[in-house]
């Protein structure tokens, strides 16, 4: 009888074991299936107010996207780090949101307590990394309106956080149903500390018969200088939705 007992034991004890075991497979399984989550990359397109009621405007631009990290820790799973040099060197419109050729991952679902992301803008062939165009309205005497375009030659890294549309660090992804991130840069914090007197006193070019205020790393170099130490300093907005 009691030999019956032990083994009973053993059985039950036994059937614990693999259920335990299928069901820890089982788990590992569900936080590897993925969604799939699209990233989307725009600019701020606020008027900056300079001195007075002088106002500069950028109403469209673009960014050359070379390298995209992700790195995600999950509440369930391991985490979900990688590093993606994109071959096609898409062009971002950040007027629009959209680029050349779509910037999409299957990320393993998850609750995600941090997603921190990096971008890689370059230089393409003779293309700057970014180029602004805008406006720059002087209100004073002339009240004249010329026509700005910014270029920065150089490769930039813009590292961010993501989080929610509710502003909260925690990102939910689920199979089955589609993300996407949009990534804004902080032109506005860019250009915030330049004065009226700086575009006033700046050569001026002729592109496409309009005379035109150039900044990049020949023309205007003042301003580039000032220009490109913002776009270190500034925090760029990665937003879940």
């Amino acid at each position: 009888m009691m030999t019956i007992q032990l083994k009973s034991k053993f059985f039950i004890a036994g059937l614990i074991l693999v259920f335990a075991t299928l069901s820890l497979v089982s788990c590992g399984k569900k936080w590897k299936k993925t969604t799939q989550v699209t990233f989307n990359f725009l600019m701020t397109k606020d008027s900056i107010h300079l001195d007075d009621d002088d106002v500069l405007y950028f109403y469209e631009g673009s960014m050359i996207i070379g390298e995209m990290d992700f790195f995600g820790s999950r509440e369930q799973g391991v985490p979900v780090n990688f590093s993606n040099q994109l071959k096609t060197v898409p062009t971002a419109n950040l007027a629009d949101g959209t680029t050349t050729s779509s910037i999409r991952y299957d990320i393993p679902q998850g609750i995600y307590e941090n997603i921190n992301l990096s971008i890689k803008a370059v230089n393409k062939d003779t293309v700057s990394s970014i180029i602004l165009n805008g406006v720059f309205y002087d209100r004073g005497d002339d009240n004249k309106n010329t026509h700005v375009i910014f270029e920065l030659d150089a490769e930039q890294i813009f590292n961010t956080k993501a989080i929610d549309k509710s502003g909260k660090n925690k990102i939910v992804l689920t199979e089955g149903t589609p993300a996407k991130c949009n990534i804004t840069l902080n032109v506005n914090y860019w250009f915030a500390t330049l004065t009226e007197k700086m575009f006033e006193k700046s050569d001026t070019y002729f592109v496409n018969g309009e005379e035109t205020i150039i900044v990049s790393k020949e023309k205007n170099q003042d301003i580039y200088n000032l220009i490109s130490q913002r776009i270190m300093q500034s925090t760029t907005k990665a937003v879940f939705q």
